[in-house]
């Protein structure tokens, strides 16, 4: 701002000018002090809503915090925080009626005092007061992890309650389709037994005696069925020749039924089983029972045993019957089911039972008449060639 020159030679006009330009600028002092005053103004008025904002937020986080709080410390499951060291720094109200006063202590350390170290099952853990308690995982990415223990020791007990009333119950329909398997039989051998006492029929009594002998050989059958459906797991084990095992399998079945049912096996003749010969014998036997009984007629009935990577071997057995019906085949594994009057209902069960306590597996496979595929873990084996594969017919 530069002030104008004096003028000499007229000191009058030089005062004016001079009051002029002093006067000029002292409004565009005032103005822009105006300005700078409705600027500061502004800001403080910004200042304000900021700091008011601030203040809202600070309280509805107090707001949010105080009620967290207090949800976390009515809440009747606990609440656990750890920190990325596994150190407890929280707890809640619940959690330390769970697990007691642990902040400072690491999550892994409680755990197993608090269950005396018995080990978890699945996401379950049971204290040492015999409580069980649900433990849920979530990371807090940077600042932890946040656990979340619920007592189901109700459900637990409900679980088993349930579970021990659904035994009771197979016991029950168990029990009621053995009175039925066995008073059938019985009730024959009683009629036969009057029409002996009545007849003096040399070969009527003799026609009663065989249907009396054969109802005592299948309430032998069944009780046999039975003892081996129970044994579960329980086995005496040996190394079975797989060759041989089949073919007694054959000799037995031909003197049995004779050329009603025709039989042609193949099998390595150094395959190997760990297990217990007589139950996959048993096994075996049940499928060929089983074919012949539903066939009627004349069955041809082929079983090939091979190796199988990872040390299996597989049993592969079809007859040209007339198979299993589409809705029955989800049950036909089942204990007492069956299509037919004459039948247990055991026989595919024990199978099911004999192959399962060997560690194998059975399924039933799609195709002409009934197939069914078996799977045994291998105890020692040689791979076959073409001349080790023997046919027995």
């Amino acid at each position: 701002m530069t002030q104008p020159a004096a003028d000499t030679r007229n000191p009058s006009a030089a005062i004016d000018s001079q009051a002029e330009w002093t006067g000029q600028h002292v409004g565009e002092l005032i103005a822009t002090y105006q300005l700078l005053q409705t600027q500061v103004q502004l800001l403080t008025d910004e200042l304000t809503l900021v700091r008011q904002a601030q203040e809202r937020e600070r309280a509805e986080k107090q707001r949010l915090e105080s009620r967290f709080d207090g949800m976390l410390s009515v809440l009747p499951a606990g609440v656990v925080q750890v920190d990325s060291n596994n150190v407890i720094t929280e707890i809640n109200a619940a959690a330390q009626t769970i697990l007691g006063d642990v902040t400072g202590n690491t999550w892994t350390t409680t755990l197993q005092a608090a269950s005396g170290g018995v080990p978890a099952v699945g996401s379950e853990i049971r204290l040492r007061n015999q409580r069980w308690i649900t433990i849920t995982h979530c990371d807090l990415q940077a600042d932890g992890s946040l656990y979340l223990l619920v007592d189901s020791t109700e459900q637990h007990d409900l679980g088993e309650k349930i579970a021990h009333y659904k035994r009771l119950s197979s016991i029950g329909e168990m029990m009621a389709q053995l009175a039925h398997q066995i008073r059938t039989p019985l009730t024959a051998a009683r009629l036969s037994l009057d029409c002996i006492r009545r007849s003096d029929d040399i070969p009527q009594i003799n026609k009663a005696t065989n249907r009396i002998e054969e109802r005592l050989q299948g309430l032998q059958q069944l009780l046999d069925d039975l003892l081996m459906f129970s044994r579960r797991g329980e086995l005496a084990e040996c190394t079975i020749d797989v060759y041989e095992l089949l073919q007694r399998l054959s000799v037995e079945t031909s003197e049995r039924f004779g050329g009603r049912v025709k039989m042609q096996l193949a099998v390595a003749k150094d395959t190997e089983l760990h297990g217990n010969p007589e139950l996959l014998f048993s096994a075996l036997d049940n499928l060929i029972n089983n074919s012949a009984t539903v066939g009627g007629g004349e069955i041809n009935i082929s079983i090939m045993a091979n190796m199988q990577p990872g040390g299996k071997v597989q049993i592969l057995f079809s007859d040209d019957g007339p198979g299993i019906p589409e809705d029955t085949r989800d049950e036909i594994f089942e204990p007492f089911f069956t299509t037919s009057a004459s039948s247990s209902g055991l026989g595919l069960a024990v199978v099911k039972t004999i192959v399962d306590a060997h560690g194998g597996n059975i399924q039933l496979l799609d195709g002409e008449g009934a197939c069914f595929c078996i799977t045994l873990p291998q105890f020692s084996h040689a791979i076959p060639t073409a001349s080790k594969i023997g046919s027995i017919h």
